[in-house]
């Protein structure tokens, strides 16, 4: 049972931080969930980086390899030749011959030339593109019989060598590359959003080529790596036999504007969850004031016909009192038989009106105690002599036991013996035909005492146990089947109990009876009036 309904004011409150609450959960969990796809958009992209510069290292590093292999090859092949053209550099046939069989083995290649043991070429390169790093390269392998290329600059264009020494090292073939056939290999491997290069570290993570051709097919100031950019490598990869680093760079904006997405999308869900919160929390301020305004009216209007029932039955029963009394004159048996019915038609009347004017005064908390130091027997006796004429219409008696010493407590006198003719009444409705209803007071605490009534009837029913307490709620049994109640009793009672600090129970048998029983609190404070 309820005390009081909240006021529609701390209602709405309730209401705004629940929803409240909920929002922020919705803000945390859209915020986890946003970090979480940024995770693994993050691991996504670099996933694909090392696949891509993976697959470019594998693929830059065998493309080198297999022009090192045909250019050994072609000086096996042609060995002849070669000698010829290194023995007779001035001989315009032999160089021809060779050039053409170069064209026809190395399509699109740059450049070539044929240098001595020590690395020296044999005759110039008509177009002079054999520069001075290509002599120095051709210098190197001839004294180290290895060579790792880079790209050379060129106003013809960039480039890298590729050489193989002929006959028993007699001397050294050089075939140079156009750099842009390697970008196509960068260009095939590069994802949206990711950027392949070939770089030199040991020039200060120089750019060598892209996936548009060598580096000068890109304008920029500087062709080396800013710091800027380096932040941005996802994953850096040497090739085998070069001098080149394979690195994926992500683009400036490819993390930036997915964040940027995934925050608006989660921004936009948690203002669908802000309006949906604010405009629940007016509806249902909105229906709380309805609320309170239909209670507050129900109330009213119970408090008003309770009070006009209460005048005239009162009246009534007064009046039926003094003729049952003999008053306006002797009566006669079948009259006094209507008279003793309909004054007891109207005490049942103006309890029913007591209990519901009870009931309105514990919810609206204004329920009356006048709280003072009194001892509980008479109390108890009190209410037992009251209630034994109510007991006799069905058979029973009641019996009185106290365990106790003389005990005092602080409590309503009157709101007690209420409680005790509740429970004497009910005891007396539902119990055994003929029974003894045992009335007993102990104390199972040194800090409370307890009043406990017994009968010996049917027990209460498995179905209503857990609402014995609820307004409206009447047991049924075969022997009180036509006995009218309220159903307001044990739920007045309950409040009372509760409004002096204590509780009530039952305890209940099947075929056996039930005994129901509260426990107020002890105390020895000096008398006085508190009103709640």
């Amino acid at each position: 049972m309820s005390r009081n309904k909240k006021p529609a004011g701390l209602a709405a409150k309730s209401y705004f931080w629940f929803i409240t609450v909920i929002v922020c959960l919705t803000a945390v969990f859209l915020l986890w969930i946003t970090q979480g796809r940024i995770v693994d958009h993050s691991e996504y992209h670099h996933f694909i980086a090392t696949e891509s510069a993976s697959g470019v290292t594998d693929e830059v590093a065998r493309f080198v390899g297999e022009r090192n292999r045909l250019v050994q090859l072609f000086a096996d092949q042609h060995l002849e030749l070669i000698r010829a053209v290194a023995n007779h550099p001035a001989d315009h046939g032999y160089y021809q011959q060779l050039a053409n069989l170069i064209r026809q083995y190395f399509p699109g290649h740059f450049a070539f030339t044929v240098a001595s043991a020590q690395g020296l070429p044999l005759f110039e390169d008509f177009d002079g593109l054999v520069a001075d790093s290509c002599r120095a390269d051709i210098k190197s392998f001839a004294e180290k019989q290895y060579y790792h290329p880079y790209i050379h600059p060129n106003y013809e264009g960039y480039h890298f060598d590729v050489m193989s020494t002929y006959g028993n090292n007699e001397g050294v073939l050089f075939v140079s590359f156009h750099a842009d056939i390697l970008g196509s290999i960068l260009s095939v491997a590069q994802t949206p959003g990711h950027r392949l290069m070939l770089i030199y570290p040991a020039f200060n993570d120089l750019i060598e080529v892209v996936a548009e051709g060598a580096r000068n097919q890109i304008e920029r100031d500087d062709y080396r790596l800013s710091g800027e950019e380096k932040s941005r490598l996802l994953i850096s990869m040497p090739v085998p036999e070069t001098r080149w680093d394979v690195v994926d760079m992500h683009d400036s904006r490819l993390f930036s504007l997915y964040q940027r997405k995934l925050y608006i999308e989660a921004a936009i869900i948690f203002l669908v969850f802000l309006i949906a919160g604010i405009v629940m929390v007016r509806r249902l301020h909105k229906e709380e004031m309805q609320r309170e305004l239909v209670e507050k009216q129900k109330q009213e209007l119970m408090g008003i016909i309770s009070h006009e029932f209460r005048t005239p039955a009162s009246a009534i029963h007064g009046a039926l009192e003094l003729v049952t009394r003999g008053t306006s004159g002797p009566i006669t048996g079948e009259t006094r038989r209507l008279l003793d019915m309909a004054r007891s038609n109207t005490r049942r009347l103006l309890t029913l009106v007591n209990d519901f004017l009870d009931l309105q005064k514990y919810e609206s908390g204004k329920l009356h105690m006048t709280k003072q130091q009194c001892e509980l027997q008479p109390i108890v006796e009190n209410a037992i002599k009251n209630n034994q004429i109510y007991a006799e219409q069905f058979g029973v008696r009641f019996a009185f036991n106290n365990d106790t010493d003389a005990v005092k407590m602080h409590c309503d006198s009157a709101r007690i013996e209420q409680v005790l003719a509740n429970l004497l009444s009910n005891a007396a409705k539902y119990g055994a035909s003929n029974d003894v209803i045992e009335i007993q007071v102990s104390k199972p605490a040194t800090s409370n005492v307890r009043v406990s009534v017994t009968d010996h009837g049917e027990g209460i029913a498995p179905h209503i146990q857990n609402r014995i307490f609820e307004k409206f709620v009447m047991a049924r049994t075969g022997k009180n089947g036509k006995v009218r109640s309220s159903g307001l009793g044990l739920s007045i009672s309950k409040a009372i109990i509760e409004e002096h600090g204590g509780r009530i129970s039952f305890e209940t048998r099947a075929g056996e009876g039930t005994t129901f029983y509260f426990d107020l609190p002890l105390t020895e404070q000096e008398p006085s009036i508190k009103n709640h």
